[in-house]
């Protein structure tokens, strides 16, 4: 897991969400690296949540917010590094599926060739 975010004591109420986003892309990025995409999807799920409290809460004006300016940037660009992690891993696995799919056809040609002459229908399913 990253460190923990180092906040100051201003914006209390907006402090501790910002830290669970934090730890929240930190877990994300252990789910991505490890293939663990339930995990994934909860982080998700729980992020998405995040976000709606964030957004909800009150008396969060441009000023008070400017201390977490630099905070935020960091998480936004920590969540792109993600969702570029994410995005090589995708391409990565699409490559094996279609390789997969070649070798299934290969096996299913293979195996055609050698089949018996005298072989029934019913048995070329089997």
């Amino acid at each position: 897991m990253m460190p923990r975010v180092a906040f100051t004591s201003s914006g209390q109420g907006l402090e501790p969400l910002l830290q669970e986003w934090s730890d929240l892309t930190s877990q994300e990025r252990l789910a991505i690296e490890h293939s663990q995409w339930d995990d994934l999807a909860r982080c998700h799920e729980q992020k998405l949540q995040l976000m709606q409290r964030i957004n909800q809460l009150s008396g969060i004006t441009r000023p008070l917010a400017e201390p977490w300016a630099g905070v935020v940037r960091d998480l936004q660009a920590r969540e792109k590094a993600n969702m570029d992690s994410l995005g090589e891993r995708m391409l990565s696995l699409r490559s094996q599926i279609t390789e997969l799919g070649r070798s299934t056809g290969n096996l299913r040609s293979v195996r055609s060739a050698y089949r018996p002459a005298e072989q029934t229908v019913w048995q070329s399913y089997s």
